[in-house]
């Protein structure tokens, strides 16, 4: 607990900041830290290892934003700007530092909760080991849920029923024949 107190005094060691994911790498004034439960801590790795965390941090929130905007119930224009923003920053990336799925770039960011979710931006070829984007960077992947309001048997309305409120409700079936 001392090494802690002392480390927080040093500025190795500060508590958590609010919207940081636990398990993961983030900016926070100017510095990376890797958030472990209430802790983060300064990254005290290479500047080169550093400027790619520092690469996928961004790829990561961009991807972030966009999944966020497609689940919510607005137009492919409104989420279009999000993606540009996603392609660049992984464009820049993948220019400065080759694809997310490198040993370098992997095990730089490996520790952190959503390396998978970045990793899996990219195609890879099995036989050329080239690698190209997925769809996200082109278009919208995920849909908004959208509430069933009518259908058309009793079958159908007990398994909407247990879909969406996980019970038989008598009342919200008869809704929605």
């Amino acid at each position: 607990i001392e090494k802690i107190e002392q480390d927080i005094e040093d500025g190795k060691n500060i508590s958590a900041v609010e919207g940081v994911k636990n398990n993961s790498y983030t900016i926070y004034n100017e510095k990376i830290y890797y958030r472990r439960d209430s802790i983060m801590t300064l990254v005290d790795k290479k500047e080169t290892v550093l400027d790619r965390i520092r690469g996928m941090i961004q790829v990561r929130n961009a991807l972030r934003t966009v999944i966020e905007l497609q689940c919510q119930d607005i137009k492919n224009e409104e989420i279009e700007p999000y993606r540009e923003k996603l392609n660049i920053e992984y464009d820049q990336f993948l220019k400065k530092y080759g694809s997310i799925n490198s040993s370098s770039n992997k095990n730089a960011f490996y520790d952190d909760s959503e390396y998978s979710l970045i990793s899996a931006l990219e195609n890879i070829n099995e036989e050329t080991k080239e690698t190209s984007k997925r769809d996200i960077f082109y278009k919208r992947t995920i849909e908004p849920q959208k509430e069933i309001e009518s259908v058309d048997t009793a079958e159908e309305a007990l398994i909407v029923s247990l879909t969406q409120r996980a019970v038989v409700d008598l009342e919200y079936m008869s809704k929605l024949s």
